[in-house]
């Protein structure tokens, strides 16, 4: 696609293919046979493709119009993302990147962290919970109700199936509470239950099994 700048304001795609303008700027559809033929400057014959088109301005021939253009000797080049972020557009920046004294730094995400929902804070540079509190109440529910049958809670044995009844039924009350904001008193106060070593090792074995 042949496109059409001045200085580094895009203007217009020629809408001919690409080998037709070749052969227009070659002047391969003038007539040379007059011995007094003089082929026109490359100007003159840009305007043949682009009407509008002055000394000085620019042709690129790329795909599509250039998002960030800048000017490399007598060319149109994309800017790279650090030149971007340097002009002060950081919209070209990735989850887990920042910019900060002239390079793009990545911050990979720790798996051990654990979030439920990773978000990355472009503020703070850092990755966050995302989740709401009801969403992380809701995911420890349907991660260990699955456990709340008769028979493994008889094969969990009465310390640990108390355990997970008792934690699922604290962690249901959790959800009505967080579902109704009128009921809530202190938002503080709503810690997740944690279930123990054995409990979450049965969970696991379980889910290798069923």
């Amino acid at each position: 696609m042949w496109l059409h700048y001045r200085n580094i304001q895009y203007l217009e795609a020629s809408a001919r293919p690409d080998d037709v303008n070749e052969k227009i700027l070659n002047g391969d559809y003038l007539d040379k046979s007059q011995e007094d033929f003089i082929m026109p400057n490359q100007d003159k014959m840009m305007k043949y493709i682009f009407s509008d088109w002055q000394k000085g301005d620019i042709l690129v021939i790329a795909d599509s119009p250039l998002q960030y253009p800048k000017k490399q000797g007598n060319i149109l080049v994309e800017m790279t993302r650090e030149e971007i972020c340097q002009s002060g557009d950081l919209s070209v920046l990735f989850e887990g990147e920042y910019f900060e004294d002239g390079k793009i730094i990545k911050v990979e995400y720790n798996q051990e962290l654990g979030f439920l929902k990773q978000t990355w804070n472009r503020e703070l540079k850092e990755w966050i919970e995302g989740a709401t509190d009801i969403e992380k109440v809701q995911a420890q529910i349907n991660e260990y109700s699955e456990l709340d049958t008769p028979s493994t809670l008889k094969e969990m044995g009465t310390e640990l199936a108390n355990e997970c009844m008792d934690m699922l039924i604290q962690l249901r009350n959790m959800a009505y509470t967080l579902g109704n904001p009128a009921t809530i008193e202190d938002r503080d106060l709503l810690v997740l239950p944690k279930p123990s070593e054995k409990l979450k090792q049965f969970k696991n074995k379980y889910n290798l099994i069923k």
